[in-house]
């Protein structure tokens, strides 16, 4: 009894899995990726940077936290 159970789950494994791997033809064809042009950079020297502020960092003033609500609990 106990092989038949065995084989029977077997049997329907393999069916399975085979059912799993036929190409029934529905999936949407994959389109070429577009092959990109130019020069890659990763790293520009920047031109003027005597006139760039650097003290509030890539976000600017703009991005600059909120400091009115910070306590100082301890030091």
């Amino acid at each position: 009894m106990h092989k038949t159970k065995k084989l029977r789950m077997l049997v329907l494994l393999a069916l399975l899995l085979s059912l799993t791997s036929i190409d029934t033809g529905l999936a949407k064809p994959k389109k070429k990726k577009e092959v990109p042009t130019g020069t890659p950079i990763l790293w520009e020297r920047p031109t003027d940077i005597s006139s760039r502020d650097l003290y509030p960092g890539p976000g600017g003033a703009a991005m600059r936290p909120d400091l009115r609500r910070i306590t100082f609990v301890k030091e």
